[in-house]
């Protein structure tokens, strides 16, 4: 399965929007879901709600307003790439403080481009994927592989992992949207890790934590073909 890494892009000029949307898609049209942005409140406002896997940040002469996007940006994800796009070298020093994965001069020229954007998808196929929610108004960030499975009820989600349980409010589609093919629905209320998958049989499927103990959930009637399949082609 290919991976999709949302990407938010932030450029004030719908010029410059187009041409870097453009230049993405020829890197890899496929890889990229973009999401674009004009102005910063928005992008900020859209942080709590959306999984960036990386940020493309056009900077203005308005240095300061760069600055509290990315400080807003930092504060959620320390680890997030962040790829500035600058019309000067004089603003290169006060941005290497927010650790960027790299810096582009404009005007943009493929060579360069597609070089760091290579070199950004493979640092995202390496880098191991997290699971974001807030719990009581703070940002939660949870590696996919500590977690056995997703318990649905309505929209209160309950993500269980081999030491304790979180909650947080979110649709199925919006759980789904940040897994990988590691996870399979298998039931209207539970989405599981398969590589925590024990044994399974025509109406359950039982997994097995950290610390060795069964956990047997039930198949239901509507995911039980899909999930079957999943689960047979899946390497435990």
């Amino acid at each position: 399965m290919i991976k999709i890494f949302h990407v938010a892009l932030y450029a004030t000029h719908l010029t410059t929007s187009l041409t870097i949307e453009t230049m993405l898609q020829q890197c890899s049209h496929k890889t990229f879901t973009i999401h674009s942005y004009n102005k910063a409140a928005k992008l900020r406002k859209h942080l709590t709600t959306t999984r960036f896997d990386c940020f493309i940040i056009v900077t203005t002469e308005q240095l300061p307003q760069t600055h509290a996007l990315v400080t807003t940006i930092r504060s959620h994800d320390q680890t997030v790439p962040v790829l500035f796009v600058v019309s000067s070298v004089h603003q290169l020093p006060t941005l290497l403080s927010f650790q960027p994965f790299d810096c582009l001069l404009t005007p943009l020229t493929t060579v360069p481009f597609v070089a760091v954007i290579k070199r950004l998808l493979h640092f995202l196929n390496q880098s191991e994927r997290y699971f974001r929610f807030n719990e009581h108004h703070v940002q939660q960030r949870l590696p996919l592989s500590d977690i056995l499975y997703f318990e649905k009820n309505r929209r209160l989600v309950i993500i269980v992992t081999d030491s304790e349980s979180y909650s947080t409010y979110l649709t199925t589609a919006a759980v789904k949207q940040q897994l990988d093919n590691q996870f399979v629905q298998i039931h209207r209320s539970y989405i599981i890790n398969s590589r925590s998958v024990l044994t399974y049989n025509a109406t359950t499927v039982t997994l097995k934590d950290a610390h060795h103990e069964k956990i047997s959930l039930p198949l239901g009637r509507t995911f039980k073909q899909h999930a079957l399949q999943q689960l047979r082609h899946q390497r435990f």
